[in-house]
């Protein structure tokens, strides 16, 4: 009569080698490929034609256009802050926007909330927008 023996599957057995290897390669390139694509993605997205408009001693209508160069849609987070004629920062808004792939898309933005008011001598000259990571 044949002898059968009944494997242990609660034994411990050791991962080979080729795996462990393989596995944090696998980890390290994962890691490498997304620093690349986050420093890619300020390219990749381009603000442009920063307009301001509607400025009151309130609030301030931001105008821009998006470039988004990816085949990805999404949602992201940008920075807008606006500045002074003194190059001051006046106020800062984080918020997001719809982008859609390989399009150019306009949006408005109203920052309501400055961080202090503006001097009766001062005005908004430009606003600075960036991709909030």
């Amino acid at each position: 009569m044949p002898h059968i023996e009944k494997p242990n599957f609660k034994a411990k057995r050791k991962i080979p080698l080729t795996i462990q290897f393989l596995l944090i390669l696998s980890v390290i390139l994962g890691l490498w490929a997304k620093s690349c694509w986050r420093g890619n993605a300020q390219t990749n997205i381009e603000f442009q034609n920063i307009r301001i408009e509607n400025q009151t001693f309130v609030s301030a209508d931001v105008i821009f256009e998006v470039e988004n160069h990816t085949r990805q849609a999404g949602r992201r987070n940008i920075f807008i802050e606006l500045h002074t004629s003194m190059n001051e920062p006046i106020a800062t808004l984080l918020t997001t926007i719809e982008i859609a792939p390989k399009q150019t898309t306009k949006h408005v933005k109203v920052v309501t909330k400055f961080d202090r008011p503006p001097k009766p001598d001062e005005q908004i000259t430009n606003a600075k927008i960036r991709l909030y990571p």
